[in-house]
C-alpha cells in the first residue's frame, strides 16, 4: 500500500477559572510530513490493535512490520510511535522498551490502563533503525491478554 497522507498530532487543552481570572491552556504539536522517504518525510506506516500476556511481551521488529493492508515493510527511520492502553483493569500496566535490540536504549516507559498513552514523535531525522536498534517491545505487568494499540511512522531510507 502506498501512503497517501500523514498527520502526527498530540494536543493538551483545559480551561480554569471564572470570570476575570479564567483562562486556557492549549499547548501541541502538529506535523503534516510530506510523503515519500526523504528527511521529514513519511513513507512507511503501521497501525494494528494487539493483545499482550504477562510473562509474555510482545515484540514488534520495525524491519518486518505491515502496514494496514498487510504488505511487509522495512523502516531506516522511525519518525512517530503512539501506543495506548487500552484496558481498565488497573493493574493492567504496560512497560514499553527493554529486550534485544532496542529501538531506543533507555526505554521503560510505564503505559496505565484507562486511557494511557505513550507517544514519541521525532519528525525529523527521526531514530536510525539497525541490527542492534530495531525493536519495540511491550510488556504487561498483569492480565492474560491485554488489549492495546500500536502505531510506528517513518521511512524506507
Amino acid at each position: 500500500m502506498a501512503l497517501t497522507q500523514s498527520k502526527i498530532a498530540v494536543q493538551f487543552q483545559s480551561t480554569f477559572g471564572s470570570g476575570a481570572t479564567s483562562g486556557t491552556v492549549n499547548h501541541g504539536v502538529s506535523s503534516i510530513p510530506a510523503i515519500g522517504s526523504a528527511a521529514g518525510q513519511q513513507d512507511l506506516e503501521h497501525s494494528k490493535a494487539y493483545t499482550v500476556a504477562t510473562g509474555t511481551p510482545l515484540v514488534l521488529d520495525v524491519t518486518a512490520l505491515a502496514d494496514p493492508q498487510g504488505t511487509t515493510q522495512n523502516f531506516a527511520h522511525v519518525t512517530a510511535i503512539l501506543i495506548s492502553n487500552d484496558s481498565t483493569t488497573a493493574a493492567e500496566i504496560l512497560t514499553v522498551g527493554g529486550g534485544s535490540n532496542p529501538l531506543l536504549a533507555t526505554w521503560g516507559e510505564t503505559v496505565q490502563p484507562n486511557g494511557g498513552a505513550y507517544a514519541l514523535i521525532n519528525p525529523n531525522p527521526g531514530l536510525v533503525v539497525s541490527g542492534s536498534a530495531k525493536n519495540i517491545q511491550i510488556a504487561a505487568a498483569s492480565g492474560a491478554a491485554v488489549a492495546i494499540k500500536v502505531t510506528v511512522k517513518g521511512r524506507s531510507t
